[in-house]
């Protein structure tokens, strides 16, 4: 921020890349060009868990703080792993990969790596989300929320 009434000596820095981040150039659109090669190269998911907080975590919150704690935690089931995009394709596709992966019922969010970026360079964002529940035959799964996937080019018909 610059102080009142200050006046600069040399001129300040601009960024370099200023201009490239524009999607036109001199009026020309400038298509988005993807660094993945590969169409069937794995894609990396990364399974989290999202459950109701337990009772003794809500009471170490203080009491003038509770009716503003948002109860719902979120966890994550083991760490990133790469996926066939074919098992993707379809809400019945993934229901059976979470139910292997996963195995036990819970409600799951499927995260995928986007274009932003974290402090870590990859920002996992929520792309679908899957609810398995204890059935008589077993585990049953059921996809609940699935709209980022349609921007996919495995998820085109």
């Amino acid at each position: 921020m610059r102080t009142i009434g200050a006046r600069d000596k040399k001129k300040r820095k601009q960024r370099s890349d200023k201009k490239s981040r524009h999607s036109k150039s001199s009026g020309n659109f400038q298509p988005y060009v993807s660094k993945r090669l590969d169409k069937n190269a794995k894609i990396k998911l990364w399974v989290w868990e999202r459950r109701i907080m337990s009772h003794e975590g809500y009471m170490r919150f203080r009491a003038s703080f509770r009716p503003k704690v948002r109860r719902v935690i979120t966890r994550f089931v083991g760490r990133p792993f790469l996926v066939d995009p074919q098992m993707l394709a379809t809400d019945e596709s993934i229901c059976q990969l979470f139910i292997d992966v996963v195995g036990y019922d819970g409600f799951f969010l499927g995260m995928m790596p986007t274009h932003s970026k974290n402090s870590y360079r990859c920002s996992f964002k929520k792309k679908f989300s899957v609810k398995i529940d204890e059935a008589e035959e077993g585990l049953r799964a059921k996809v609940t929320w699935s709209v980022p996937l349609a921007h996919y080019w495995f998820r085109r018909r």
